[in-house]
């Protein structure tokens, strides 16, 4: 493996972590709901991996000879999307 995938894939994982640590204080900031449902809630799950889903699978199946990196970035990039989705429709309300 090349040193550029390697490197690639640090800074994906690095922009993963930043975008939801950040995505969610902004969720939280602008709908003042936290990160975490107040029960256990379906509807927060089926946003989540709904999008998740929508946002990641689609690339293995449309462009199957891309690299795997690149389908594992659509897949992050799902999973950011879904999360701060669910929580800004679904989050516990922050209490003032």
């Amino acid at each position: 493996m090349n040193i550029y995938w390697c490197l690639f894939a640090m800074c994906l994982l690095v922009g993963f972590h930043y975008a939801m640590r950040f995505g969610a204080k902004a969720v939280e900031r602008h709908s003042g709901r936290e990160s975490s449902p107040e029960k256990s809630s379906t509807g927060y799950d089926a946003v989540f991996f709904g999008l998740a889903f929508a946002i990641g699978i689609p690339p293995i199946y449309l462009l199957p000879d891309v690299h795997p990196f690149v389908q594992s970035a659509f897949s992050l990039v799902g999973i950011v999307i879904g999360s701060l989705t669910s929580q800004a429709m679904f989050g516990k309300r922050k209490h003032a």
